[in-house]
């Protein structure tokens, strides 16, 4: 198991390790003295360890914050895994969102996560014994988690005028966990197109009202911001030039502060919870 430290991971790990007939061996990118004992190190960027070679299956959790580095680690696993060995793996249901505005959305092609996963899932479909998850937001999981405590400790939240039909698909990180579990078993089941158990409204998934009043623009209620965000999701740009500039932008220190008085939901977070695909017209049953 790649991964077993992060948010997700080490609930996935936990319920490996109490389901009987699993034997567990984490990957670890640390020197192996600190970490559990029968652990196999990689860096992620050598050849695949003989080890890694010999397992029946590999889930990996791991994701670092470097979309170059991230698409070249999975590479070297969906290429160094023999085709035995069973792999099971994440995506995400952010490739199938896209801007509400019919300009942004003929030029759409995805930030660098976005960037990744669709690499990553090209991978999955050239390699044959690949189960490739692809959660919904888990407001238990990592950056949700962060973004819904910033949202509580906000006097008011803001949100797009046109976005009240907005429906967002939401997976607890124990569902997740479960997936995972079950894609491992003699005879797994057949995956879902995404992972997710409900459909709820902003304010059921924020835990408070929502006020109406953020600008209907796709990503800021700033017009050079919202521009500058619309070009770098563009074909226009490549795949590793897209990588490179988020990387400087995310690289850049921020600090907490105090509570905001007004959060106005924008960037990519305004493009997953009001874009064109939670609109209320796309819902449908439940497939997790």
């Amino acid at each position: 198991m790649l991964g077993a430290t992060g948010a997700l991971g080490r609930r996935v790990l936990a319920r490996l390790q109490a389901e009987p007939g699993f034997t567990v061996i984490p990957v670890v990118r640390t020197p192996l003295d600190q970490e559990p004992p029968g652990a196999i190190f990689w860096d992620f960027q050598a050849p695949l360890p003989e080890a890694l070679r010999t397992v029946d299956a590999v889930v990996n959790c791991a994701r670092s914050g470097n979309f170059a580095f991230n698409v070249a680690f999975n590479r070297r696993l969906y290429e160094g895994l023999p085709g035995r060995i069973r792999l099971v793996n994440f995506s995400s249901n952010c490739v199938f969102a896209r801007p509400r505005a019919a300009l942004h959305r003929f030029f759409f092609r995805g930030d660098g996560y976005i960037r990744e996963k669709q690499a990553v899932e090209r991978m999955a479909r050239g390699r044959p014994g690949s189960f490739l998850l692809r959660p919904t937001v888990v407001p238990d999981e990592g950056g949700w988690v962060a973004f819904l405590e910033a949202g509580r400790r906000a006097a008011k939240i803001a949100a797009p005028r046109s976005a009240r039909d907005a429906r967002i698909k939401i997976v607890g990180a124990e569902t997740v966990a479960d997936r995972v579990i079950q894609c491992l078993k003699p005879d797994p089941p057949a995956l879902p197109e995404e992972l997710w158990t409900e459909r709820v409204t902003p304010e059921a998934l924020l835990g408070r009202d929502v006020a109406w009043e953020a600008s209907d623009r796709t990503y800021f209620d700033n017009p050079l911001k919202n521009a500058l965000l619309a070009l770098l999701n563009s074909w226009l740009l490549p795949d590793q030039l897209v990588f490179w500039l988020q990387g400087r932008v995310s690289a850049r220190p921020r600090s907490v502060g105090a509570a905001p008085d007004v959060l106005v939901i924008g960037a990519m977070t305004r493009l997953y919870l009001f874009g064109a695909q939670t609109q209320e017209a796309n819902a449908s049953a439940p497939r997790a």
